[in-house]
């Protein structure tokens, strides 16, 4: 035994009480895994068995705890996530330790006085269950990182864009997606957006390498005090909302050291506006507004190179958090958060006092622009769009559709469509006739391009959206001009009289023919 038995006794109480400690505060979400638990039973499972093993003898207790910190680990490397041989194995390892801690007492610690060797013992212990707790965690980063996505890959980070269906002229009258979003370069977006970005999401952007340490401490500060701050940077977030996508909800250790080391990577392949540019294309900016120029188009109804400071610093904080900042809804969070960016421009020097006071001095207008939410937004032509997308799905997969981020160029002439639209329309008009509609279809016969094409009277007004230009029903009399064609071309007189009476039989046969209700039209 030691020479002084309550030298003993905290030595293992240290290991005791800090081994469940270290593994509660930093593995808790790995011990779950292990054991199949939510992280929520698993703090509760340790606080409980250290109450309990607090009553039994300290020498069993400082060897017992020993299994929070190394379960883990040992398992994972020996057994995988067999949970059989995680206990019998962490035990072992923790009997190891325990003697190692015993013989280090014994030689180094029992000829000091009470207060000194408790101290040393808990240095000791501290050493060992650092050491043991470095290893295992190396082993767990090398396990984490062996299955990452392929981020040399420039693909990786492209997000969904939507297709864009174009008339002759280039107007578009129909967008395909699955999120409404529009990228752009630089030049395209106002300056005010690209500075306030910075120094509202990431001050440091330009000094750090992807991580920013001295934001995690500074935000690791401001939570100690009650407040909130994100530590996450551009490159962080881009990566979480791109290559990392399906993993950009897991609040766990393993998910933060994925996005950290790909960020770092990714700091080295992509210039840091290159990097800018592609988190303004892609971040969320509420009511269904993906990138900046989908986000000006939606509030504003303009682009995002004709943002003003104020404009842009309202854009600016929605990311934050978009449903609880979103002007439609909550304006006066709104108007709050865009002041907050203004601030933070002024406060580091970007915008001046004067520019500061007249921004937030301007109260929030806002011109939205509603899209359909069905994926699908017509702006003109519908029956000829619906015509478009039929031809489409036969060339492309619905992805590639609705996420490739197509420009479809058509023949449609816009001005050729309101003449026949009209006619139709007045021509039904006219007749006022019940269950009548009428389709039309204008084709260049020296290209075959469709220049026009006229589905019905009311698109909307139909339910089914039937397309009389391209359903299929009987030629009836229009076949009758192919005819005439024909027979003019092959020599016959145009001005030839021709028997219409009804019925008739043609010569040679006995089939016979007649006109529509035996209607007789003479010679």
């Amino acid at each position: 035994m030691y020479k002084r038995q309550p030298f003993a006794c905290a030595g293992l109480l240290a290991a005791f009480l800090l081994s469940p400690g270290l593994n509660l505060l930093l593995l808790g979400d790995e011990t779950a895994r292990s054991l199949g638990l939510n992280a929520r039973a698993c703090r509760f499972m340790t606080i409980v068995c250290a109450a309990l093993l607090a009553a039994a003898a300290v020498s069993i207790g400082g060897l017992l705890s020993f299994l929070g910190l190394l379960a883990p680990h040992m398992a994972r490397f020996l057994v995988g996530n067999d949970a059989r041989w995680q206990v019998p194995l962490s035990a072992l390892g923790g009997a190891i330790l325990l003697l190692v801690c015993d013989t280090l007492a014994r030689t180094l610690f029992a000829p000091y006085e009470l207060p000194v060797g408790i101290l040393l013992s808990f240095l000791g212990f501290l050493l060992i269950a650092g050491v043991a707790f470095g290893i295992g965690m190396v082993g767990n980063v090398n396990r984490w990182l062996s299955d990452l996505p392929d981020y040399t890959d420039a693909n990786a980070y492209l997000v969904s864009e939507p297709t864009e269906i174009v008339d002759c002229n280039g107007n578009k009258i129909a967008s395909f997606y699955t999120q409404n979003r529009k990228s752009i370069t630089k030049d395209e977006v106002s300056p005010y957006v690209l500075q306030g970005t910075v120094d509202v999401e990431d001050e440091r952007f330009y000094e750090h390498g992807g991580i920013d340490l001295w934001g995690i401490a500074r935000a690791a500060v401001a939570t100690l005090g009650g407040g909130h701050e994100g530590a996450s940077t551009i490159t962080q977030q881009l990566v979480r909302n791109t290559i990392l996508q399906e993993e950009q909800f897991d609040s766990t250790i393993e998910r933060k050291v994925r996005e950290a080391y790909i960020a770092v990577k990714m700091e080295d392949m992509y210039s840091k506006d290159e990097i800018l540019m592609m988190y303004l294309n892609t971040i969320y900016y509420g009511h269904g507004a993906y990138g900046i120029e989908a986000a000006a188009e939606t509030y504003l109804s303009k682009s995002a190179a004709d943002l003003t400071l104020s404009e842009a610093a309202l854009l600016i904080g929605l990311p934050n958090s978009p449903s609880q900042y979103d002007p439609t809804v909550n304006p006066d969070l709104a108007l709050s958060r865009r002041n907050k960016v203004l601030d933070n421009m002024l406060r580091l020097g970007h915008i001046t006092q004067e520019e500061h006071d007249a921004a937030q001095a301007e109260p929030i207008t806002l011109n939205v622009t509603e899209i359909s939410g069905s994926g699908v937004d017509v702006y003109s032509q519908p029956y000829f769009v619906a015509y478009v997308k039929q031809l489409l799905e036969q060339e492309f997969s619905t992805d590639v559709l609705f996420k490739g981020g197509l420009t479809v160029k058509t023949t449609i002439d816009p001005t050729m469509q309101q003449v026949a639209e009209n006619a139709v329309r007045q021509q039904l008009d006219t007749l006022s006739l019940d269950g009548l509609d009428m389709g039309m279809v204008v084709v260049d016969p020296k290209t075959g391009y469709i220049k026009c094409m006229v589905g019905g009277y009311d698109y909307n007004a139909d339910e089914n959206h039937v397309n009389h230009a391209t359903a299929k029903r009987p030629v009836g009399s229009t076949f009758k001009a192919f005819t005439l064609a024909t027979a003019i071309q092959n020599g016959m007189n145009p001005n030839v009289t021709l028997n219409c009476n009804s019925p008739l039989k043609a010569k040679g046969t006995t089939t016979e023919v007649q006109n529509y209700a035996n209607h007789i039209y003479g010679n």
